[in-house]
């Protein structure tokens, strides 16, 4: 048994060193894997989302002409597409709270409309839209700002800066996701204040005016800076114009013009008729649906004529006495074509009291009157010069305060004392005002012995406080003037701008002064003063005591009745000219600037009455601002020019002999259809104009008469759309 067990132990041997010996042999083993996958109809595109945002001005440049309450401003957005794909979007407000109110933006109201369509009315600080989407065509954003009416004054002098943020998307994802795009445009809306004459709606010399028309009865024009008047079927035009007049009653008024410039005359010559306005108006609301009717009678009518910028002057003085007596309610004068509804369209315009590119331009008021004797038994705050003109000294040395004595005895004003909102400054040296006479302070000498030389030429005591007025000086944006007796009791006082202590007036104005409309009246009130454009410490405009006042949009001025006001109308009209070259002006060879040619006053259209008349040929050149004394005819030097004959129309009721011609406070007798004798123009004005008459021709209705006048050479056609 033992030696079979040996034969297999080797027989396992050898087949495991055979099985080594073939491994051993082999070299190397190479497997490859491999696999093909493929996909067809791939393709790779690169394309764009691309939002444009196109904007215009505010239409009425809010950040320059400080917005007042119900006025105001839009602009339009247009949203487009630069890119390769639709896109939806939607608009984002963002204030700006460092440099805004936020009052004030919570106050602002805004209308957005997209292609016509109202899609948000509300608080401009709660503005949110729905998405909006853009294929193929643009959207047409207008936005509409509007100050409400009843702002209260603490938004006076504010601003609200924002910005509009438009931001895209592609359709279907949020705004700001995928493929998207932003634009941002910025906004700003400031505010005046309210009580200057540009806005206020208060006594101190504000004018009122705006255009109504007929094809859009429900639109206000108060803020535009045009007026018009245009006779046109359905698409009639009027103007309206008002002036407070803080004048009191028992003023004597002997004379009273309107005057406006007329930028652009009809086509053909035409017949304005000016009558009192029968009822209340607002120049923020007023428009054709709700205009007041006016009287039947005209208070005065001109004839246009077809030359551009000339003035225009309506003789107002029996109105502006009954406005002052109270026997009619001032609700200004409406200006309408005689003949509305005409098929040739005829229209003037003239500047309003917004026309911004010369506000010298603009409408003003010329009254000439005596004021009252007034019965105040103390002393007064005259005026107040609180904000020093370039030119005049400065704030520190040369503001001033004038005193009035209406008494009839003399008052020892020795410790006395001058106060604003800080302190009091005492009056230690000896000093006494005269009865009937003024005295000015102020905290340098170099007030009256520099700055305002013409003090030393009148009678007015001078006081130099050494220090400034109050206790700290007059703030120019608002404070408060008190006059105190030796005891400290109030006798007098006053407040203006943010200061209204005792009655809100204008603050901030430099240059002008607030002064009472006559020296020494007070009855405590807003209405004693007005804007004086024209300062004059220590005296009264007027020696005779007959005084001019000139209600403008930016003030009241004063002058002496027989002196007037300087005659700026040529150098108005040649600033006008140096910026609108293609206007209608009567030059010379070498373009030198030739004075309109002064006409008599009575050749104006006084009473006009319903004679038609040719007005193809019928012109008349209305002459600038008058310089001339009253009831005094001016008279012009032959200019040695071309001429042409341009036929007036003149249209008088027959005047009372006895009465001085160009009396303006005459009873105006009712119209005269057909007199039945010619005008007797004996031993009148219109005297000294037939020397130079060609010929006259007396007709039944109307005197016609020849007179050579320069006749501008026309540029280009008349507006006469």
């Amino acid at each position: 048994m033992r030696p079979k067990k040996y034969y297999k132990t080797i027989a396992v041997i050898v087949a495991l060193a055979l099985n080594a010996t073939g491994l051993a042999s082999v070299g190397e083993t190479i497997g490859n894997y491999l696999d093909t996958e493929s996909s067809s109809g791939n393709a790779l595109l690169a394309t764009s989302l691309d939002m444009t945002l196109a904007t215009t001005s505010w239409n009425t440049a809010p950040q320059e002409l400080d917005m007042g309450r119900g006025s105001s401003t839009s602009r339009t957005v247009t949203i487009g597409s630069a890119g390769d794909i639709s896109f939806d979007y939607t608009f984002v407000y963002r204030e700006d709270t460092e440099a805004s109110n936020p009052a004030l933006c919570s106050a602002l109201i805004l209308i957005a409309e997209k292609n016509g369509a109202t899609q948000y009315e509300g608080p401009l600080a709660s503005f949110t839209l729905a998405t909006s989407s853009i294929r193929d065509t643009e959207d047409s954003w207008d936005f509409t700002i509007t100050i409400p009416e009843d702002a209260p004054d603490s938004l006076e002098d504010s601003s609200c800066l924002w910005s509009f943020a438009a931001i895209s998307s592609q359709p279907g994802f949020a705004a700001g996701e995928a493929y998207h795009d932003e634009e941002e445009f910025e906004n700003l809306i400031e505010t005046g204040s309210w009580n200057s004459p540009a806005h206020s709606r208060e006594s101190i010399g504000a004018i009122e005016d705006a255009r109504v028309d007929e094809e859009h009865p429900g639109t206000n024009y108060g803020n535009s800076g045009t007026l018009e008047v245009e006779s046109q079927e359905d698409k009639n035009q009027r103007s309206f114009f008002k002036f407070a007049i803080p004048l009191p009653s028992g003023t004597l008024i002997s004379d009273a013009t309107l005057n406006i410039f007329m930028t652009d005359a009809p086509g053909l010559s035409r017949v304005y008729d000016l009558a009192a306005a029968a009822s209340g108006w607002s120049e923020g609301s007023i428009d054709w649906a709700t205009q007041p009717g006016a009287l039947l009678t005209a208070t005065n009518s001109a004839m246009t004529g077809t030359a551009n910028n000339i003035w225009m002057q309506f003789s107002v003085g029996a109105d502006v006495s009954a406005f002052v007596s109270g026997s009619l309610a001032n609700n200004g004068w409406r200006l309408s074509d005689r003949e509305e509804n005409s098929s040739s369209s005829p229209r003037a315009s003239f500047a309003s009291s917004e026309y911004d590119a010369h506000p010298e331009l603009r409408p003003y008021l010329d009254v000439t009157f005596t004021p009252p004797s007034v019965a105040t038994d103390h002393l007064v705050i005259n005026e107040v010069y609180y904000a020093v003109a370039p030119g005049r000294g400065s704030d520190t040395n040369n503001e001033w305060i004038e005193l009035y004595n209406p008494t009839e005895v003399p008052v020892d004003i020795t410790g006395w004392e001058i106060c604003d909102n800080a302190g009091c400054d005492t009056i230690t040296a000896s000093t006494t005002i005269p009865a009937h006479e003024f005295a000015v302070i102020a905290n340098s000498s170099s007030t009256w012995l520099v700055q305002w030389p013409e003090i030393s030429s009148t009678s007015a005591v001078t006081i130099a406080l050494g220090t400034k007025l109050g206790s700290n000086g007059l703030s120019d944006v608002g404070d408060r003037v008190e006059l105190r007796d030796a005891d400290s009791a109030l006798v007098d006082a006053m407040s203006y701008g943010t200061d209204t202590t005792y009655f809100s007036l204008p603050g901030d104005r430099q240059g002008d002064s607030l002064a009472r409309v006559v020296k020494g009246y007070d009855t405590d009130t807003a209405s004693d003063f007005i804007i004086n454009a024209a300062p004059n410490p220590g005296t009264n405009p007027s020696a005779s005591g007959r005084e001019v006042m000139r209600f403008t949009a930016d003030g009241v001025l004063v002058a002496d009745a027989q002196e007037g006001f300087p005659d700026t109308s040529m150098a108005v009209l040649t600033s006008f000219v140096e910026e609108n070259a293609e206007n209608d002006i009567v030059k010379t060879e070498d373009s030198a600037l030739v004075p309109q040619v002064s006409i008599p006053e009575p050749l104006m259209v006084e009473t006009a009455t319903s004679t038609t008349t040719s007005s193809e040929e019928s012109i008349v050149i209305i002459p600038g601002p008058p310089t001339r004394e009253e009831g005094t005819a001016s008279s012009t030097e032959p200019l040695d020019l071309p001429t042409e004959t341009a036929t007036t129309t003149e249209i008088h009721d027959e005047p009372e002999p006895e009465e001085e011609a160009g009396g303006a406070n005459e009873e105006q007798e009712p119209p005269v259809e057909n007199p039945e004798e010619p005008l007797d123009t004996e031993d009148s004005l219109l005297e000294e104009v037939t020397e130079e008459v060609t010929e006259t021709t007396a007709g039944e209705d109307t005197i016609i008469k020849e007179v050579p006048v320069i006749i501008p050479e026309k540029q280009g056609e008349p507006n006469n759309e």
